[in-house]
């Protein structure tokens, strides 16, 4: 059996360059975006929050011997949490800067930005999904 670690270590890799490179140009505007991938965080409420959450994809490019994963769908989801006094339109300037970032990765969506209930008064949220095929050798 092949090793199969890479489809986690390849969404992980993604993750971390997304991030990196939003929070550069975020981070002048929004001095306290947090990104997490972590959904029961203990930590005191910080907005706006990213959060990324992988979502269950489909084995792609199967061949005859099985032994390992040579492709795979990789979908994500996002969801941007502000507080409302920095508004839904700060939600999604912030939404299309982490979007903008996967597709500079090859992702196209799969649901564009929307505005998404909380059922809390004190926060909006803007959610988005996109999705990509990804290679055993692609280089990212």
């Amino acid at each position: 059996m092949r090793d199969i670690s890479w489809v986690t270590s390849r969404q992980d890799e993604i993750y971390t360059a997304v991030k990196v490179r939003s929070e550069k140009s975020l981070k002048s505007k929004y001095p306290s975006v947090r990104f997490t991938q972590d959904d029961s965080a203990q930590l005191d409420a910080q907005f706006p929050t990213v959060y990324v959450q992988y979502l269950p994809g489909r084995e792609l490019a199967s061949d005859t011997e099985a032994d390992g994963v040579n492709a795979f769908q990789s979908d994500v989801e996002v969801d941007i949490t502000v507080s409302k006094a920095q508004g839904k339109t700060a939600a999604f300037k912030v939404a299309n800067a982490v979007a903008a970032e996967y597709k500079r990765y090859g992702y196209i969506f799969r649901m564009m930005p929307r505005l998404v209930p909380t059922g809390n008064e004190a926060t909006k949220q803007v959610s988005f999904r996109m999705s990509r095929n990804i290679g055993e050798e692609d280089n990212l």
